[in-house]
């Protein structure tokens, strides 16, 4: 066998090894959140250190009489709400979710105990699938890619925004964007941005601390979406417009918190509409970062800048009275039932002029025995949407952000 031989079948039987390596590592469940980052290749050929931020873990805060008067509010609009709502199916429906921590204290009208429990509601278990949770906040693993996910993350959003050159290892370094240290990389995002990206110690949020700022794992995505709506509002709508935005779905409040940071509040209002225990966290949320007088909940009579609602309230025709400018959807339609979704989408065409924001995956993966949805094959069924734009994410991979005109003439 010539010497060219003999390195042919070294590689090969190199690269099998290497293959099977990862199905290994794929199997012990490491692979798939390594996947989540935009630029696995950091963590073999970066000369800069993507790793070594600590995993922080932020301690609740004492509850406050505040804190029991909100409290007794979101148990007021969630009995309201869940009394006459449907049943849910579908990834967030009903035993799915391990819910009676939170739901225990709502039945039972405890505020001082509910208010404990959102105290502490980025430690829980039903937060899981809006923030990083429980699950994430104790495991090894966790500890390691969960903080390397935050600044991959963040250097994903420095590049969207234009503060530093997209990375090309093909050609050029990886990890240049953190080659002065995150605290220069931070400083540039914020200027652009002219916000701080410390996210606010409500609910013992975890992460890493860099450069004094709290930085979550879902919060750089948030931050983007809220970046890119303000785009389309400029481009598609006036830049100067107080906008009147509905978000369905949500989660904790986080694109929510985010979109009217970089406005500066500057909106008409903004309205969540999600499940009834949702709205609880949203109105927690939202209550404590910007004052629990500027939120209305389920049932109350008082139109504030931040309205919670759950999706009974769209038959509420007296809700919308204002002409919408854009509703906003960000990974939530695929998880819920195509019925649903449907349904929801010919709510928003009704809103002839408006525009819609989604922001999804589309990996159309099954779930008992249902296939999730795709949102833009969806949307063409329905009818009444005019296509804008469609562009890969630039936060992560296998996501897509479109928008569309409503009823466009």
């Amino acid at each position: 066998m010539n010497q060219e031989a003999i390195k042919s079948n070294v590689f090969l039987y190199a690269f099998k090894t290497f293959l099977f390596a990862l199905k290994l590592a794929h199997k012990l469940g490491i692979m798939p959140i390594i996947e989540l980052l935009r630029r696995p290749e950091w963590l073999y050929r970066s000369k800069y250190p993507v790793f070594g931020e600590k995993h922080y873990l932020s301690s609740p805060k004492p509850i406050t009489d505040d804190d029991v008067a909100l409290a007794n509010r979101l148990i007021t609009a969630w009995q309201k709400a869940d009394a006459h709502s449907n049943k849910v199916t579908g990834v967030w429906g009903d035993g799915n979710i391990p819910l009676e921590t939170l739901l225990k204290p709502l039945r039972e009208a405890n505020a001082a105990e509910l208010a404990g429990v959102l105290t502490n509601m980025f430690h829980s278990e039903f937060i899981q699938g809006m923030s990083h949770g429980r699950r994430h906040s104790k495991s090894i693993k966790s500890r390691i890619i969960v903080p390397l996910l935050i600044v991959d993350r963040l250097v994903s959003l420095a590049e969207a925004i234009g503060v530093v050159q997209t990375e090309t290892c093909e050609q050029g370094e990886c990890g240049l964007a953190i080659k002065n240290g995150l605290h220069a990389l931070i400083q540039k995002v914020e200027k652009e941005l002219d916000i701080s990206l410390d996210f606010p110690k409500v609910g013992a949020p975890s992460g890493i601390l860099a450069d004094s700022r709290l930085l979550t794992m879902r919060q750089m995505e948030h931050i983007y979406a809220a970046y890119r709506i303000n785009r389309a509002i400029a481009l598609h709508l006036n830049e100067n417009t107080n906008p009147v935005c509905i978000e369905i779905g949500g989660g904790y409040g986080g694109l929510a918190l985010w979109f009217l940071k970089m406005r500066k509040m500057q909106v008409k209002s903004y309205t969540l509409i999600d499940l009834p225990w949702v709205n609880v966290l949203q109105g927690y949320f939202l209550g404590k970062l910007f004052g629990a007088e500027q939120v209305s909940l389920y049932g109350e009579s008082e139109d504030r800048l931040i309205r919670v609602l759950p999706p009974q309230s769209i038959d509420l025709n007296e809700l919308w009275s204002n002409k919408i400018d854009i509703v906003i959807n960000q990974d939530s339609m695929p998880e819920m039932p195509h019925s649903v979704v449907v349904a929801y989408l010919n709510w928003i065409k009704k809103m002839s002029g408006s525009l819609f924001y989604s922001y999804q995956q589309e990996a159309g993966a099954f779930f008992q025995d249902a296939q999730q949805v795709w949102v833009r094959e969806t949307i063409k069924q329905v009818g009444g949407f005019h296509f804008l734009s469609r562009d890969y994410s630039w936060m992560r991979r296998g996501y897509t952000e479109e928008v569309y005109r409503i009823n466009h003439i």
